[in-house]
């Protein structure tokens, strides 16, 4: 082989680590950008969401709000601290890496299970005392009216409250901003 070819093969053969390694540094980058935006319209939207949700959380969860409180404000804070710390560096090869929410102790599970067990209770009663200041509704259409309004409350409690219940499977580094994205917009949604 000529020297050329061998000039040529040797730059080829250079070149695809750095380009991967390339690549990567600008994955880094993105995921870490688009991580940190995510985070900080979380910590925005939660705050405002909260003024909103305060006071039926109260009447819903009663001795339980300051759980439920702490729950809500620091939703999304495990993630993205976690995030900061693994997409510190750009230079790291993160390629295939991944990291997941660890789950939560057994005891908050129960403390947060009780809270919701009991806001169960409170909240065909409370619904329905809401639902009967409309005027012109029966009382049948407002027992399912309230059911079905508990149902669906409670069911979106169950999704953000106790997740996760247990460990997973692992999620790609670089897929966690979209997941952070997700969050963040459901938060900005007007309750």
């Amino acid at each position: 082989m000529s020297r050329a070819r061998w000039a040529i093969a040797g730059a080829i053969a250079l070149s695809v680590p750095a380009i991967a390694y390339a690549w990567n540094v600008s994955r880094n980058v993105s995921a870490r950008d688009r991580a940190t935006r995510a985070c900080e319209r979380i910590e925005s939207a939660r705050a405002a969401r909260w003024t909103v949700l305060e006071e039926p959380a109260r009447a819903l969860f009663e001795g339980d709000v300051g759980l439920v409180r702490e729950l809500f404000l620091t939703m999304g804070d495990t993630p993205c601290a976690g995030l900061r710390d693994a997409l510190a560096s750009p230079w790291a090869w993160n390629a295939g890496r991944t990291w997941d929410d660890p789950p939560m102790p057994s005891e908050r599970l129960a403390r947060i299970a009780a809270a919701a067990e009991g806001a169960r209770a409170r909240c065909p009663a409370l619904m329905a005392s809401a639902l009967s200041a409309i005027p012109g509704q029966d009382a049948a259409a407002i027992d399912a009216a309230a059911a079905s309004a508990c149902e669906t409350m409670m069911a979106d409690f169950d999704a953000y409250a106790a997740a996760p219940r247990e460990a997973s499977e692992p999620t790609e580094l670089w897929q966690w901003p979209e997941r952070l994205e997700s969050l963040a917009a459901a938060l900005e949604l007007t309750p």
